[in-house]
């Protein structure tokens, strides 16, 4: 009886362990998809559920081009060991109906000694945009880089740049119109 009550005893320590580990250990956190860890940052933000318009797959990140009602966000999930996790960043945007053009753009991981990505995202209110360009430049440099966007439908876009090494910023975004001429230009602050 003795050995009985031991054993029991043994076991149930040995549960209690196993289940503080658990929940202490990192399976605890995360989702084991993309999307629904997107899903739960947005709700943690108290915005959305918004429509996903486009996804970026990077390396260990997946960002979310999305429309909420008159707002744009841009929302950025991470890879860890196993599940993934609500980005260092969830930013939204109310489109200007005004401007040709709304744009806004976020930076993140350069100085968390991740590799940095710089994400920028607009809606064009003018129909005769049929391309937006993001002219961008290496911080402490001036080589500009030039991206380029071809509008589909929802009149949205996202550009975004990784890079261990350099962290980029914004410099311009053009709107196009299908001749290539430019009708809207905006220069971005920082």
């Amino acid at each position: 009886m003795k050995k009985k009550f031991s054993t029991v005893i043994e076991w149930t320590i040995a549960i209690v362990l196993l289940i503080l580990c658990y929940r202490l250990s990192f399976l605890s956190y995360g989702h084991f998809s993309a999307l629904k860890a997107h899903e739960f940052s947005e709700k943690t933000m108290h915005y959305g559920p918004s429509k996903i318009i486009k996804e970026v797959a990077l390396k260990n990140r997946k960002v979310y081009l999305c429309k909420y009602k008159d707002w744009i966000s841009a929302d950025v999930v991470e890879k860890g060991i196993i599940k993934w996790h609500s980005g260092s960043s969830l930013f939204g945007y109310p489109i200007d109906y005004t401007k040709k053009v709304s744009s806004t753009w976020g930076a993140s991981g350069a100085y968390e000694k991740k590799e940095s990505l710089l994400t920028v995202i607009g809606y064009a209110n003018d129909p005769t945009i049929t391309t937006i360009i993001v002219e961008t430049v290496k911080e402490k440099s001036s080589d500009i880089e030039t991206l380029k966007y071809k509008l589909d439908d929802s009149h949205m876009f996202i550009f975004t740049i990784t890079d261990k090494k350099a962290t980029y910023l914004p410099k311009t975004v053009k709107g196009l119109d299908k001749d290539g001429k430019v009708v809207y230009e905006e220069r971005l602050t920082y």
